[in-house]
């Protein structure tokens, strides 16, 4: 049978639990051809065309907040949740970027707690508009431009003594709020905190950076770069990204220079720093080295395809909508080569416009960071208790990049007399479900019905992708849409509707797909523990 189908990111519910183990003996090698002696559901799914919002991936809309206007009393530029939920629901959008500016703390040496406070609660605003940042410090966002159409000194951005403090400040803010942030950008450097126009560190229209060396001297400038970015680095929890700007700066930060970018083993290892070093680029496509965004073109390039498979890139176009660069040709095979996240929906809308008229603006939308397509689901129709019941679910990831923060993978069964869910944890990383050569990512195993606590009824199978933060998110739930109203055949029960609808979980199944657990004799061998059951719903 053949369903029109996403799966997608579910999040937030409480469930009770069975218990996984990997593929044993008892389980059948599934294929096109294989049949339980007791019957076999066999689903095949098809991707379903459109756009999807999806948490962490996608476009972005671009927020500020000054420190400045906190001081003055003035809240206008702190996050409104109407705004946020109409961006949400009528444009589209899953992440606000948020830019926090400090410039009224610039020569302070802490950062008061009651900033730190309309931070927490503006940060909150997002959290209940059921979204994501990402999110960046600077200390100013003001470009005066000279006659050579560059920012005029000084710049205005912090001093290294103050920025040190300032994180160390920040340290509780950044960690209670890992949840509702994506992505952090390294900022606090030079204007916008790019890293760029800076006082301080290096400024780079300087005769000493100004040569064809496409790299800065490795002096005491990049020793307190480094200070910096490495304190930041610190206080942000171990299963963020950390992203640079500039593509010659992700082996640069590193004390000695690692020019080599991750391999498979290195990667998603919280105590390899490699790993969290992600990349934002803010001027995507706007002539052959991004506006400065790249030196060594080719060689940075090679560099950045391999580092981008395993972590966070995102930014913005920034003009050259009338330059063959933006051309969506080039455009879909650059996003796919660097395995792009996210991007500025309303920056630069001359290369919006431009890819709306030549035809490649909604699969940019529907491919920025992952896009996971459910394609085939097998399971026996019929298990006793204390027995395994094996299953084989395939699933392909279409979009440009693989899932860049951590989730959990349940598979989970539901009661169909009482409606209690049990529930089981799966060793299986969305991480390393990559879109290169469009592999068939495969979630296999066998799951132990326990006789003591799963009585005997007819279940239904359902896989859930769950964010580690659901507890706090579970507000949230409804942001994380498995599925719309239209999406199953009319005859799926109503009830089974709400429970997509609510609790984000994907069916594994077609209107009817039952696997009868009958009672057993007790609890066979198995190299899958039982575990005691929380009953629930």
């Amino acid at each position: 049978m053949t369903k029109s189908i996403w799966i997608v990111f579910l999040i937030d519910f409480a469930v009770g639990g069975i218990s996984a183990c990997s593929v044993t003996s008892q389980c059948p090698a599934f294929n096109n051809n294989y049949d339980y002696p007791s019957g076999l559901i066999f689903v095949d799914f098809e991707e379903k065309v459109g756009s999807q919002i999806n948490p962490e991936r996608g476009w972005y809309k671009y927020t500020e907040v000054f420190a400045s206007d906190h001081e003055a009393g003035n809240t206008d530029d702190l996050l409104d949740l109407a705004t946020l939920t109409s961006w949400r629901d009528v444009e589209g959008v899953s992440l606000i970027y948020r830019i926090v500016v400090l410039d009224a703390y610039k020569e302070q040496a802490s950062i008061p707690s009651s900033f730190i406070a309309t931070l927490s609660n503006d940060f909150d605003v997002a959290r209940q508009a059921q979204m994501k940042l990402v999110a960046r410090f600077a200390y100013t966002d003001r470009c005066v431009l000279d006659a050579d159409g560059e920012c005029s000194q000084p710049y205005g951005d912090g001093h290294k003594a103050n920025m040190l403090k300032h994180i160390q400040d920040l340290s509780t803010f950044i960690n209670e709020n890992t949840d509702v942030v994506a992505f952090w950008e390294a900022g606090w450097i030079g204007i916008w905190g790019e890293q760029y126009y800076t006082d301080e560190f290096g400024d780079p229209l300087s005769a000493l950076y100004k040569d064809d060396t496409c790299e800065l001297p490795v002096d005491p400038v990049w020793i307190d770069r480094r200070q910096v970015f490495w304190k930041f680095f610190d206080v942000v929890p171990s299963d963020r990204n950390i992203q640079l700007r500039y593509v010659h700066q992700m082996p640069m930060i590193f004390d000695p220079v690692d020019s080599l970018p991750l391999t498979d083993s290195e990667a998603f290892v919280p105590t390899n720093a490699k790993s969290r070093i992600g990349h934002h680029n803010d001027c995507f496509l706007r002539d052959n080295f991004d506006l400065g965004t790249y030196c060594s073109v080719e060689a940075e390039k090679a560099y950045l395809e391999k580092q981008s498979k395993f972590t966070a890139v995102g930014g913005e176009t920034c003009g050259g909508q009338n330059i063959a660069r933006t051309n969506c040709n080039i455009a879909e095979a650059e996003l796919e080569r660097f395995h792009y996240t996210y991007l500025n929906k309303d920056y630069h809308l001359g290369v919006m416009n431009k890819w709306k008229q030549q035809g490649c603006y909604n699969t940019i939308r529907d491919k920025l960071g992952y896009r996971l397509v459910l394609r085939r689901a097998m399971y026996p129709s019929s298990v006793q208790t204390g027995a395994e019941l094996c299953y084989r679910i395939e699933l392909q990831n279409v979009g440009f990049a693989a899932p860049v923060n951590p989730r959990k993978v349940y598979l989970i069964m539901e009661n169909v007399l009482d409606g209690r869910l049990f529930w089981t944890a799966l060793a299986d990383d969305p991480r390393k479900w990559f879109r290169e050569n469009n592999e068939v990512h495969k979630i296999e195993g066998a799951v132990k019905i326990p006789s003591a606590s799963m009585p005997a009824s007819s279940y239904r199978l359902y896989l859930g992708l769950i964010d580690p933060y659901f507890d706090k998110l579970h507000a949230s739930a409804k942001f994380y849409n498995a599925v719309t109203a239209n999406v199953f055949s009319a005859a799926l029960p109503a009830a089974i509707q709400q429970l997509m609808n609510d609790k984000r979980i994907m069916y594994l199944g077609d209107s009817g797909d039952e696997i009868a657990v009958t009672q057993g004799s007790g609890d066979a061998q198995s190299s899958c523990p039982v575990v005691s059951l929380a009953n629930i719903i």
